[in-house]
């Protein structure tokens, strides 16, 4: 695909041969298919197929009682709601689906919207990152990949390297892959930033991508018990946990929100 040959090949796939030029054009170039290579062998990456999720805080949502996460499910009425899955006896809380997420989103906006929010998220330099910057991270990521394989293609396959110095320089590879893999993740992470308008990007966005900006804040919501004489939606149920580097972070806007939500 990337006109490339490979001589040498392990039968268990588990390391490449020699690359060489071949004699066909290849259909993409050697830096777009080391791209793809980083991402497909990424061990954290999901492969087994799931249905497209369709409510924006699965996966974040917790139980405030037991825990246990909270799923998506309807109410005799067709009330959508979250309820919570733990087995714990004597309890099963749940929230009105629409109205936490409404909460959810106007906080995480809220945050957005202050340039020093989106800085802190940004590592604090230079805004969005761009495709060029995402592309550059993954290529890296992809050349220390192949030196791996290739590394222990060596050990393994050929046997023409000692494991005194197979081991060392392993070491220092899986170190350098692990670092290139946080520089993919926060080129991803400023790469969706939005604008100093958040509020329009989330008016335009599908449900994949609102749940990426809600990622960008929230590390996780707990949902609280209901509160006695209180029957309509009290969105005081609904804690956020911000991610940690909004957490840690010093601006007046993080400070405030804590002080105002962080029970």
């Amino acid at each position: 695909m990337a006109g490339l040959r490979e001589h040498g090949v392990d039968p268990s796939g588990k390391a490449m041969g020699t690359l060489t030029t071949a004699v066909w054009a290849g259909a993409i170039d050697r830096p777009t298919w080391e791209q793809l290579r980083a991402v497909l062998l990424n061990p954290e990456r999901t492969t087994s197929f799931r249905a497209p999720t369709k409510r924006l805080l699965t996966g974040l949502i917790r139980c405030g009682v037991c825990d246990a996460s909270m799923q998506a499910r309807p109410r005799d009425d067709h009330t959508k709601r979250y309820v919570c899955a733990g087995r714990r006896p004597g309890h099963q809380l749940a929230i009105v689906a629409d109205a936490a997420e409404a909460v959810v989103a106007e906080r995480v906006l809220t945050l957005l919207s202050v340039p020093e929010v989106r800085l802190t998220l940004g590592s604090g330099g230079g805004g969005a990152a761009s495709e060029a910057d995402l592309g550059r991270a993954l290529a890296d990521l992809g050349s220390a990949q192949a030196r791996i394989h290739s590394l222990d293609d060596d050990y393994y396959v050929r046997g023409v390297l000692a494991e005194r110095r197979y081991r060392p320089v392993k070491a220092r590879l899986e170190r350098e892959i692990e670092r290139l893999r946080k520089v993919v993740d926060l080129a991803t992470t400023r790469r969706m930033l939005p604008n100093a308008d958040p509020r329009s990007q989330w008016g335009s966005a599908g449900i994949e991508e609102r749940r990426q900006l809600i990622r960008l804040v929230v590390e996780r919501v707990t949902i609280r018990p209901a509160r006695r004489g209180v029957p309509r939606f009290d969105p005081t149920r609904v804690d956020i946990k911000l991610v940690p580097a909004l957490a840690a972070c010093s601006c007046a806007a993080v400070t405030r929100y804590l002080r105002e939500h962080d029970p």
